[in-house]
């Protein structure tokens, strides 16, 4: 799956960290059962009983047969997480593209893996509870009945089961419609106990929120349709039904408390235990990473850091690798001169342009992109305003291009040309408007009445399905810009990085191998900037989206935009503030120089 170069990296440091993620999510199992243990039998009136009860349950056999379910569940969630993981998330820009997404026969595939997983945390859940919710099968209860040997199907505990499979599958559905599998890097590097510290709580409210919200839609639709899954197991089973109990599948069935606050628990305890383990894997996947700026062993020259920006078919590794050249250009003096020193033999400085030539071109695609994109849209809208002429307000249509003279030269003034500056009041205007009612001209010579030309035939009207669909290929413009700036997070470590070792090359660089290169990169950054100025003109470019307030998605891509806005022009003004009035013997276009004299002169 990986080139050579790179499978050191997926199974030295990758696999490790994805294994790590698992096993302290596996001794987390207890504490977690416990609570749940805890929280399913309280009593407020016998607190001492509860906890001895809870006691005795959790050391007893059936409790260590549910931990052992419950870690082989998580070693499942952990190797679905490692393999969906992604560092630049898939944003879907039409609505097609995203129901493509949602009904893809891998996510199909998970999500049917995800309510199995569901059903199965449900089913310890249940046996763990105990009581009326133990069994799927138990002994009638009708008094009338001949069989005494008959059983009856135990719809507390169906229904128990049911809810952990819809949740499992709203997990999934949710998480590919809103990139839970997206790993986003930390600002600032903290221990991985102060992170999961401190986002723990984060992680019990939006647990037990979603198990609400997940719960109301399940029970909504168990109302509707509970007599379904009732009476297929009831057939494959051979059960009956207790006519003495509540039908859960009705109001009075759904209207019993404790029911819904052991489903609410149980739903809770599910997403509890698979959100600390996306929790714990994207503290670990996303640690930093440092890499060898250079080696004197040719064998391990493709581990060090130039080797590994070149990366393409694994992006975890060059996001890393971008991570620590920001970090080492801000943080490390003694790994800043092996990026300026030469290579001996020869003298050349073979580290930094490698790291500068991989940095400007992923700044200069970044443009590209965007340049294409503003294009696209502008004829766009040079398409849509010439395939759909405005009609004026007497109904008439606007003439072809060329035609305006003519009209105007034979007395027809059917057709009007439309300007934007002027604002007619009738068809035909007034002469009014440009002479006096006192001219000769005009009383001996009235104005004739235009004829009226018939209208052009109405286009006709497409169908309710091709309209249908091609509402759902137009692009969605917020989706759109997230796209274009999705993996952001790099080229925001690459101006990072490069501008931080400008800056220090002022002092640091005693073979002057950056001064070659800063034409070129006050250029590219020049560029990046306009055509990013030239986006955020666009409609709905400079308005951020609605964070979610509880959830577990994390949203740091949908404002990489800004962020990236943001690192530019600090990046500029960084070197432009190191450097000063030297800039100006810099060799730049006019259009740079006079938008690099702004940045020296405090203007931007």
């Amino acid at each position: 799956m990986f080139s050579k170069q790179n499978s050191w990296f997926y199974r030295k440091v990758l696999c490790l960290r994805a294994e790590a993620s698992i096993a302290w999510s596996i001794l987390l199992l207890p504490i977690t059962t416990a609570l749940f243990v805890l929280l399913s039998r309280v009593s407020i009136f016998h607190p001492i009983q509860c906890i001895s009860d809870a006691l005795a349950l959790l050391t007893a056999s059936s409790s260590v047969f549910s931990l052992v379910l419950l870690s082989g569940v998580v070693v499942m969630m952990g190797i679905l997480n490692f393999e969906s993981h992604t560092v630049v998330p898939s944003i879907p820009c039409t609505r097609i593209a995203q129901l493509g997404k949602v009904l893809n026969p891998r996510q199909s595939f998970h999500s049917l893996v995800h309510a199995g997983l569901g059903m199965l945390v449900s089913w310890c859940a249940a046996v763990t509870i105990g009581g009326r919710y133990s069994t799927l099968v138990s002994a009638c209860t009708q008094s009338e009945s001949l069989d005494t040997n008959q059983m009856c199907l135990n719809e507390y505990h169906l229904l128990l089961l049911l809810s952990g499979a819809f949740m499992g599958y709203s997990h999934s559905f949710l998480g590919v419609l809103q990139n839970m599998e997206y790993v986003s890097f930390p600002v600032i590097q903290q221990y991985k106990y102060l992170r999961f510290k401190g986002a723990l709580r984060h992680v019990v409210k939006c647990s037990a929120k979603q198990s609400l919200c997940s719960l109301r839609n399940f029970l909504l639709i168990y109302y509707f349709l509970g007599h379904v899954p009732k009476a297929w197991i009831s057939t494959v089973l051979n059960l009956q039904e207790d006519s003495s109990l509540h039908a859960l599948d009705t109001l009075a069935g759904l209207l019993d408390l404790p029911l819904f606050y052991h489903l609410w628990i149980s739903g809770t305890f599910l997403l509890l235990t698979w959100h600390v383990q996306v929790l714990l894997f994207r503290i670990y996947i996303s640690e930093a990473y440092s890499f060898p700026v250079q080696s004197s062993f040719p064998e391990e020259t493709e581990d060090c850091l130039p080797k590994v920006l070149t990366c393409k078919d694994l992006p975890i590794l060059k996001f890393l690798a971008l991570q620590d050249l920001s970090s080492l250009s801000q943080h490390s003096a003694v790994r800043r001169w092996e990026v300026f020193s030469l290579s001996q033999p020869g003298g050349h400085p073979h580290n930094w342009n490698a790291i500068s030539k991989e940095c400007l071109s992923l700044l200069s695609e970044l443009t590209q992109s965007l340049v294409s994109h503003h294009d696209a849209v502008a004829s766009n809208g040079r398409s849509r305003s010439s395939s759909a002429p405005t009609p004026s307000k007497g109904g008439s249509v606007p003439p072809p291009a060329g035609s305006e003279g003519k009209a105007l030269s034979g007395s027809n003034l059917s057709y009007i040309p439309k300007y934007t500056h002027l604002r007619y009041i009738s068809d035909v205007p007034s002469p009014m408007l440009w002479s006096s009612p006192t001219d000769p001209k005009l009383v001996a010579s009235p104005v004739q009445k235009p004829t009226q030309q018939p209208p052009p035939p109405a286009a006709e009207k497409p169908s309710f399905l091709s309209q249908w669909v091609q509402n759902r290929k137009e692009q969605l413009p917020e989706a759109t810009s997230q796209a274009l700036f999705a993996d952001s997070q790099a080229h925001i470590w690459a101006l990072e990085g490069l501008s931080h070792l400008v800056k220090a090359s002022y002092t640091e660089d005693k073979f002057g191998v950056m001064q070659t290169t800063l034409p070129s990169i006050l250029s590219t950054m020049l560029s990046l900037l306009e055509a990013v100025e030239r986006h955020f003109k666009l409609p709905h470019a400079s308005s951020k989206p609605a964070r979610h307030a509880c959830s577990m998605v994390d949203p740091t891509y949908k404002t990489l935009r800004f962020a990236l806005r943001a690192a530019l022009k600090t990046a500029i003004y960084r070197i432009a503030n190191t450097f000063g009035q030297h800039l100006n013997d810099v060799h730049l276009s006019a259009d740079h120089r006079k938008r690099m004299q702004q940045f020296l002169e405090h203007r931007e």
